[in-house]
C-alpha cells in the first residue's frame, strides 16, 4: 500500500511546528516596548511622591518639636513675646531650617507663631516654599482676670 501525502497537509503541519512568525514576534516586542517605558515611568513618579512625603512628614515633626519647646518654655513659666527667630538642625541625616515668627493678635495677650521648616535655606523665606507652615496660637503668660466694673 502506498501513502500519498499531499503538498498542504505537510504545509500545515510543518508550519503547526515552527512556533512564532516574524510578525508575531514584531509585534509582541512592540507591545512591551510601549508598555515597559510607562512602566518605569510610573515607579519614577511613585517613587518622586515618596520622597516628597517622607520630606513633608519629616518637615512636620521638626515643626511641632519646635510648638513643643516653645510651650515647654511657657509652662517653666518664661513669658513669650513677639519677634522672628530662626535656627537649623539635624535629623535623620539631614540638615534642615526653621523659622519661628511671633505676633500680636486682636486678643490681649494671645500670639500667633507660625513656623515654617524647609531643607533648604532659600525655600524657607515663605510659606507657599516651605515644606511645612505650622500656626499656633499661644498665651504670653498668665493673664489676669479684668473687672469689667461689675460687682462680685
Amino acid at each position: 500500500m502506498e501513502r500519498h501525502v499531499s503538498a498542504s497537509s505537510s504545509f500545515r503541519s510543518a508550519r503547526e511546528q515552527r512556533g512564532f512568525t516574524l510578525i508575531e514576534v514584531m509585534v509582541a516586542l512592540m507591545i512591551i516596548g510601549i508598555a515597559l517605558p510607562a512602566l518605569m515611568f510610573q515607579l519614577g513618579t511613585q517613587v518622586d511622591a515618596t520622597q516628597v512625603i517622607n520630606n513633608r512628614t519629616q518637615a512636620a515633626w521638626i515643626a511641632q518639636d519646635q510648638l513643643a519647646l516653645l510651650q515647654l518654655r511657657q509652662a517653666a513659666g518664661e513669658t513669650l513675646s513677639t519677634g522672628e527667630w530662626q535656627g537649623d538642625l539635624e535629623n535623620a541625616g539631614r540638615r534642615w531650617y526653621w523659622h519661628r515668627r511671633a505676633e500680636a493678635t486682636p486678643a490681649p495677650g494671645l500670639l500667633r507663631h507660625t513656623i515654617r521648616v524647609s531643607d533648604n535655606l532659600q525655600t524657607l523665606s515663605s510659606a507657599d516654599t516651605a515644606l511645612v507652615s505650622l500656626d499656633a496660637y499661644l498665651m504670653t503668660g498668665v493673664v489676669a482676670a479684668q473687672n469689667t466694673g461689675g460687682t462680685q
